[in-house]
């Protein structure tokens, strides 16, 4: 029993460490990787391929839990959501600006309070806003060097256009399936009596906890020790 609990303890001191003092990549796996990643999962077929995680995995997930007529009627739900997936949107001085579709900017998600607060929620617990190909191509990274800046933005320009398809097909896919379960979970909550800010508030939980475990949780941390 002591060398199991040591076992485990090693484990997870490894872990924080690598998370606090992440080892030096290697510059040449990296762009080796980014270029596998960008020459086999950007076209249109691998990006259509991304929708279908939500029937496939994320309605199984939710209609065990909370029946499948549930889970079947919030997929049709958000399947309708087409009115918030435009690429431009109009800015408060009246300017166009090209942007990511999203469920977020649907009318079921932006004209409702709770369920728009969710969606913020949601987004600024990375359920949904850092998919695999923004950790993979580190589009989201923020240079570390003034002299970085300007290299780094024509690096992410590059690399953002030649992902646009995979990566916008990922993030609605997510979306959808944290939507989906905060809502399930939400009203299964409401149903047992539970006071509505505690069971936002859990709803919220669950639905960030079961999206990563429906699609995947690519962060650093959250990788096998030897492909860190």
């Amino acid at each position: 029993e002591t060398a199991k609990l040591q076992e485990y303890m090693d484990a997870v001191i490894n872990r924080g460490e690598s998370a606090f003092s992440p080892p030096t990549t290697n510059s040449l796996v990296t762009f080796m990787n980014r270029m596998g990643f960008l020459y086999f999962l950007s076209g249109g077929a691998s990006a259509m391929t991304q929708l279908t995680g939500v029937p496939m995995r994320v309605l199984p997930s939710i209609g065990s839990t909370y029946g499948y007529g549930k889970a079947t009627a919030l997929l049709g739900k958000y399947m309708k959501t087409w009115d918030g997936l435009g690429i431009r949107t109009t800015l408060a001085d009246g300017t166009k600006e090209w942007v990511a579709p999203s469920i977020g900017k649907s009318s079921p998600i932006k004209n409702n309070p709770r369920l728009l607060d969710a969606f913020k929620q949601g987004g600024e617990r990375r359920a949904f806003s850092q998919v695999p190909t923004t950790t993979i191509l580190e589009t989201g990274r923020t240079p570390t060097k003034l002299t970085d800046e300007l290299d780094h933005r024509i690096k992410s320009a590059i690399l953002k256009t030649g992902s646009a398809l995979f990566s916008s097909a990922e993030t609605l896919s997510r979306e959808m399936a944290y939507m989906m379960r905060y809502e399930a979970a939400y009203d299964a909550l409401r149903q047992k009596k539970v006071p509505v800010k505690e069971a936002h508030a859990r709803a919220i939980d669950e639905a960030v906890r079961e999206t990563e475990n429906a699609l995947g949780n690519y962060r650093e941390t959250e990788r096998p020790s030897i492909m860190k």
